[in-house]
């Protein structure tokens, strides 16, 4: 496993940053008409969960319950109407940009975290709240309530359904890792990019849900992989990182994770 957290690798990933505001200039343009094609999910997408927010994933008890916890607990920080108050939004445009593509689980965990400096409620309280937060953003009721056990394979999404992640969200692929005929690195037999919120390295059920990911079509050109990652050619890897769209997909590079020894359907020279 290599990290993007230390020493030189922390100045590198500066450098990294700085150079995708750059490449911003030209890519974003792109982007933006690749975002609005319509373009939705691909099969592959739809394989790495089976539900979604739009399911019917609680129940109208449960988001009640959600409503007066989240006023005790919630409201003075985030407003009475979810809207952000002294901080981030819960509900509404901004909220889907930055949860969309991402599972239930994730938010669950977030919300766990909060408040920042306080006191803990239970995981039922914070299960209800959840629930209220996708009341709030119209997504409609079901009939049985919605528990721990279930939220990793419950994706948030739009009315629309998921879409492909936009330019520079975190995301992270599994495939092949191979050198190019210019000496970079680059992953093949890629699949598709999803959403994450942790910059880290898998652990736990994360990691067992990557090493089964299967590979894909995908390729993606690696920026600022440190440590020399050569140990790893022709593994199938784990890459997180931010996705930056171009001509070629590049991932700038967070964390480059070892899964299995022998990737058999790597392209050594793509």
């Amino acid at each position: 496993m290599l990290k993007g957290a230390d020493g030189l690798n922390r100045m590198i990933l500066k450098l990294g940053n700085f150079l995708i505001s750059v490449v911003a200039l030209v890519v974003v343009p792109a982007t933006i008409l690749w975002a609005q094609s319509g373009k939705t999910e691909s099969p592959q997408m739809r394989n790495n969960y089976t539900r979604s927010v739009s399911d019917g994933v609680y129940t109208v008890v449960q988001s009640t319950r959600g409503k007066e916890q989240y006023e005790l607990d919630c409201g003075e920080c985030h407003g009475d109407d979810l809207s952000g108050g002294r901080n981030g939004p819960l509900a509404g445009e901004d909220f889907m940009r930055d949860w969309s593509g991402v599972k239930l689980l994730s938010l669950f965990n977030r919300v766990q975290d909060m408040p920042p400096d306080g006191f803990r409620l239970g995981d039922d309280a914070y299960l209800d709240i959840v629930t209220y937060m996708l009341e709030m953003n119209e997504f409609r009721s079901g009939t049985a309530e919605l528990t721990t056990e279930i939220l990793n394979d419950i994706l948030i999404e739009g009315k629309n359904g998921p879409v492909p992640p936009a330019n520079f969200a975190l995301v992270h692929v599994v495939g092949c890792l191979t050198r190019g005929q210019d000496g970079r690195w680059v992953v093949t037999d890629a699949s598709e990019p999803l959403r994450t919120r942790n910059p880290e390295e898998s652990e736990g059920d994360e990691l067992q849900e990557v090493e089964v990911m299967p590979l894909g079509t995908q390729q993606f050109g690696l920026m600022f992989v440190y440590p020399n990652p050569a140990a790893y050619e022709g593994n199938k890897v784990e890459v997180k990182g931010f996705l930056i769209r171009g001509q070629s997909d590049t991932i700038n590079v967070s964390i480059l994770q070892n899964l299995t020894p022998d990737c058999q359907r790597c392209v050594r020279r793509p």
